[in-house]
């Protein structure tokens, strides 16, 4: 009797425990169902929890932009997901973007939590860590670890994580252990002054073939297209055929000006594309009927804006003066110059006598120029200036001081023998403005 008392005794909390915990099969903290069987004096009870995944040999094949389950676990009133995510694409240097996750799903618990930190290894490499976390969730909602970290090539890599408490209990540490094949990548660069498209950067399966233009922008040449770091040359378009590995496409661009060339009448006679900061050789400049060249009115030695560029030209003054005016000196000294002096301008431009001077002059004698009734220059002092149109002459007349007959005797009695100098004047023309 006594035997059966005790083992009613005996039965009744282990009962009470069983109770326990089919009310509350995976408790919050371990310690209250370890307490109350220490209480009743019996062992503490054995919890069936999910284990992280043994390695499979299985390798996943990444499908980029989606989750992709690599192992599923069930316990008491939870359910685990085990997945990853590859980047829609990759990086525009061509790392690939890897995100692994747990989700932990509450099925019939008080509520679910976080017992570690986790370190993850992709290769045997430390690549991110997560943190302690003290999320929990009720019957019904879930629980999730996750971390991102990046690739530097394609092809199979095998992702593994390390788990430290960091605090009691006995919930799930849902260590991760498996396999992926990531696939190759084609990353494109971006340069400023041009494009490549496609533009982003992209995956690419085992032997196919991928084809990208290159444009370059208004105002912008290509300068260079490498391929993997080797310079491939100033090409338009480049094509990847067979691929079976990792590549990377970029194009650099220079700036570049137009340079326009017109000759004196405004029509263009060249045009010219320049790099930014560097010089062009300019074309010959055209002839002009009465002009002399001069240059191009820009400075082409370093060109920093498009330009339009003009000859500069300086018109050739060719004024006829006559050399001599035969004039008449009369026995009483008076001097009678001709009529018909002409002065006749045959340049392309009008022209202006910017100076009339008397280099040479007989003493006691006045020298004079007139255009009609207006003096154009006298030696006595002033005068109006002598300007003459295109093409055209200017018909004046001398006015020569008379000479004293008797101080002048011998020039007046040598005059009648051959012509004698009474004096030199010098014109000096030039463009009208």
């Amino acid at each position: 009797m006594n035997h059966i008392v005790a083992l009613m005794r005996r039965a009744v909390p282990a009962l009470a425990l069983a109770l326990t915990l089919a009310l509350n099969p995976m408790p919050a903290l371990a310690s209250d169902i370890s307490d109350l069987a220490e209480h009743y004096g019996l062992p503490a009870p054995t919890l069936i929890l999910p284990q992280a995944r043994a390695r499979s040999s299985t390798i996943f094949d990444a499908q980029p932009g989606q989750w992709e389950e690599f192992s599923r676990e069930e316990g008491i009133g939870m359910v685990q997901v085990n997945d990853f995510f590859i980047a829609e694409q990759p990086t525009s240097d061509g790392s690939i973007g890897v995100t692994v996750r747990t989700t932990i799903y509450n099925t019939g618990l008080n509520y679910v939590m976080w017992t570690t930190s986790k370190d993850i290894y992709c290769d045997g490499t430390w690549v991110a860590g997560i943190e302690p976390s003290y999320d929990e969730a009720g019957m019904g909602g879930s629980i999730t670890q996750s971390a991102t970290f990046f690739l530097s090539e394609s092809g199979v890599h095998r992702i593994t994580s390390t788990e430290t408490e960091f605090r009691g209990g006995t919930q799930t540490k849902a260590g991760w252990d498996f396999e992926v094949k990531v696939p190759f990548a084609i990353a494109v660069g971006d340069n400023e002054g041009g494009s490549i498209s496609p533009s982003a950067s992209l995956y690419a399966d085992p032997g196919s073939t991928h084809t990208f233009a290159i444009t370059p922008d208004e105002g912008y040449r290509i300068d260079a297209v490498l391929v993997d770091g080797e310079d491939v040359g100033p090409v338009s378009s480049y094509t990847f055929t067979d691929i079976n590995g990792d590549h990377r496409i970029e194009a650099t661009f220079r700036k570049v000006w137009s340079v326009v060339f017109l000759d004196g009448d405004g029509n263009e006679i060249a045009r010219e594309t320049v790099d930014d900061g560097t010089s062009i050789d300019a074309p010959a400049i055209p002839d002009r009927d009465g002009y002399a060249s001069c240059g191009w009115d820009a400075d082409l030695s370093c060109v920093t804006a498009d330009l339009i560029v003009r000859p500069v030209y300086e018109p050739i003054i060719t004024v006829r003066v006559p050399a001599i005016v035969p004039c008449t000196i009369l026995p009483s000294g008076e001097v009678v110059a001709p009529d018909g002096y002409a002065i006749e301008n045959d340049s392309c431009v009008d022209v202006t006598a910017v100076s009339i001077e008397a280099v040479e002059q007989e003493a006691d004698t006045t020298i004079s120029l007139h255009d009609g009734d207006t003096i154009v220059f006298s030696t006595a002092g002033g005068g109006s200036g002598l300007s003459i149109g295109v093409k055209d002459s200017k018909e004046l007349t001398w006015q020569i001081g008379p000479l004293d007959a008797a101080n002048h005797a011998d020039l007046i009695a040598a005059a009648t023998q051959s012509e004698q100098r009474l004096g030199l004047i010098r014109f000096t023309f030039e463009a009208l403005t």
